[in-house]
């Protein structure tokens, strides 16, 4: 692990320890079975870059957030940090949730995240949407294991948050510590998900595929801008310029500019230290050229 943007020795040092071991008997984490299916079967064969301290940040502060909670609550009548193992066809699958409350039978994840995790949880292949899908998985395991779930919640730490604009945006989340519900599926749902998972992540590992997902991607399209006069804000966004011309001719009467904004492969391009190893994603820089 690199240090290039010279982190105190201290941090950097914290940052760089890893004590996660994965289960070597076990088919896939749960955390896999909620990611990509060839991110998964890519990141367990091709060889990663090197990643600089500076990309565990945000992973060390939730680390650290998790550690401060679990401190203060060892002597309850609860499951904290506890490690679940589930067999789904000779799948074992493998998972450690953050609390469950055996008074209340509330299963009960911690993230730290951003506010877009509040603001934009309806949206396709949100952070939100993960997690309902991945604590759903965890309250089957509980559920198989003996312990029923009658309620589950992510308690979310907004690490942007900013007091001032909740005065102007009635959306924006009013604490920087919210508790957001998750809706609880039933075990035929799960099961038949969870299947639906473990066959696609073999094919995977099978060679089948040769990218992730447009949404797992964490694609942006190409947008055309129409930019009415000297506005900065644009009047409309189209995904071809034609769209963006009909729409101008036909909506303005002054001056505009269509500027293009190229779209772009997200993760590939800046968060997946596998993409030099990715098929579809170096197809595609080719065909960019």
């Amino acid at each position: 692990m690199t240090n290039n943007y010279n982190i105190p020795a201290p941090v950097f040092n914290a940052i760089a320890k890893d004590d996660y071991k994965r289960d070597p008997s076990a088919f896939a984490s749960v955390t896999q079975l909620c990611d990509d299916p060839f991110y998964v079967a890519l990141s367990e064969t091709a060889p990663a870059k090197e990643p600089d301290a500076i990309d565990f940040a945000a992973i060390a502060l939730g680390k650290a957030w998790h550690d401060y909670i679990e401190r203060a609550n060892g002597n309850e009548n609860a499951l904290i940090e506890e490690r679940l193992t589930i067999d789904i066809d000779g799948a074992k699958i493998t998972g450690a949730l953050d609390y469950y409350n055996g008074d209340t039978c509330q299963l009960l994840d911690y993230k730290v995240s951003t506010v877009w995790a509040y603001q934009f949880k309806d949206e396709p292949g949100s952070q939100y949407q993960k997690w309902v899908k991945q604590l759903n998985i965890y309250a089957y395991m509980l559920r198989a294991n003996g312990f029923p779930v009658k309620s589950i919640a992510v308690s979310l730490y907004i690490k942007d948050w900013s007091g001032a604009k909740g005065k102007f945006d009635p959306n924006y989340p009013t604490s920087p510590i919210i508790e957001m519900p998750i809706q609880i599926f039933t075990d035929g749902i799960i099961e038949q998900r969870l299947r639906a998972d473990i066959a696609k992540l073999k094919a995977a590992r099978n060679g089948q595929g040769n990218q992730c997902s447009i949404i797992n991607r964490w694609e942006r399209p190409t947008v055309f801008k129409v930019m009415k006069g000297t506005n900065k804000k644009s009047s409309k966004n189209l995904p071809t310029y034609a769209d963006a011309k009909e729409w101008a001719d036909n909506n303005i009467k002054v001056k505009y500019d269509i500027v293009e904004h190229k779209g772009a492969r997200v993760r590939c391009e800046g968060y997946c230290n596998y993409s030099d190893h990715c098929p579809g994603y170096q197809k595609h820089l080719k065909e960019s050229k």
